[in-house]
């Protein structure tokens, strides 16, 4: 895909491993003018934190996040930074699921239609944390999931003078000349039910 300039907006990636099995996840933030290198770097350390204190909880043992990437996307040729000071290794004393098992949470806007809403896939899974059925994750597990996400537009973006926001690149099917933002105005589940990620099956 040819560059698209996503003004004033940088993304967000984070690098985990889970038995020899990476695991991405991609955050956006919108800042109120231009940014700056430095914009860059606070908001993957920033993540990185929020990661430590809130997300760690929701992982078996067996995952650790190795990096947090931030880059700006406004330009071709634009700033990025890497935050990987160690590793953070989940805290659920519990097998992983296979790596491609993973539980979806909505992201929404305040706004109708698909442009304006996205979705974060979360996984591996503790077995620990599914349901006696393991097609279904815990209540529990699960609020605490959407809990630690909203955390990230509620405490992480107004720290830094950010929004989170939701890309949409396209529109009708068709690329849009510049990318567009919505803001996220919160995380859901909309059921208990686990999810797949084909990208994630392991490579023999």
């Amino acid at each position: 895909m040819p560059f698209q300039s996503v003004p004033n907006t940088i993304e967000v990636t984070t690098h985990g491993v889970c038995n020899s099995q990476p695991v991405v996840n991609t955050f956006y933030f919108a800042t109120l003018a231009n940014y700056s290198a430095q914009e860059v770097e606070d908001i993957a350390v920033a993540v990185w934190d929020w990661w430590a204190a809130d997300m760690n909880d929701i992982y078996p043992i067996a995952f650790l996040l190795s990096s947090v990437k931030a880059r700006g996307l406004e330009n071709e040729n634009d700033f990025e930074f890497v935050h990987a000071p160690g590793t953070i290794a989940g805290t659920i004393a519990s097998n992983p699921t296979p790596s491609n098992v993973c539980f979806c949470v909505s992201r929404r806007s305040a706004l109708t239609g698909r442009s304006a809403r996205g979705r974060v896939y979360i996984g591996p899974i503790a077995i620990g944390s599914l349901q006696t059925d393991e097609n279904l994750v815990s209540s529990t597990w699960a609020a605490s999931l959407v809990t630690a996400l909203n955390l990230l537009h509620t405490t992480v973006g107004p720290t830094l003078s950010m929004e989170e926001v939701i890309v949409s690149r396209y529109n009708a099917g068709a690329q849009r000349a510049v990318g567009v933002t919505f803001d996220v105005v919160n995380y859901t589940n909309v059921d208990l039910r686990v999810d797949s990620q084909r990208g994630r099956l392991p490579i023999l």
